[in-house]
């Protein structure tokens, strides 16, 4: 999987920096990212969702910012600004993450049934990267 990225969306990357999720599958994704050294695509809008969830994890925006200086020393982590995209049947904030990804990342790390559902109407917006599973995403990287 060379020169592969990846944008996370908000569950699966606070559940990552947590260790949360119940069968690691976020962990684990997160890990092989570091190791594999794929890029993390990030933003400010991005950021401002992680941080403004970050509650719901038990974790201050102070949390999620040394992980992304983690990010940053592992040479994993790639400031990208989101495309402009419309596709019907999204939230703006859905629409951040598909706009990030859809500006050159490989995967979208989710577990969100919208997502999934949707990738047709994804793809004939003109966006060219798999919505994956984390969990599919680690499985596909141990081949």
């Amino acid at each position: 999987m060379p020169d592969t990225s990846l944008v996370f969306d908000v569950h699966v990357f606070l559940g990552a920096i947590a260790e949360n999720d119940q069968e690691g599958s976020f962990a684990k994704a997160y890990d092989v990212m570091v190791k594999r050294h794929h890029k993390f695509f990030c933003n400010k809008n991005i950021l401002k969702r992680y941080r403004s969830q970050a509650h719901s994890y038990g974790m201050t925006s102070r949390v999620i910012q040394l992980a992304l200086e983690d990010l940053k020393q592992a040479g994993v982590l790639v400031r990208r600004s989101r495309k402009k995209v419309k596709i019907d049947g999204f939230t703006p904030d859905d629409l951040t993450f598909l706009g990030t990804t859809c500006n050159g990342a490989s995967y979208l790390l989710t577990r969100d049934s919208d997502f999934h559902d949707n990738e047709k109407k994804i793809r004939k917006s003109g966006c060219r990267f798999e919505v994956i599973a984390p969990d599919r995403y680690v499985h596909q990287c141990e081949k």
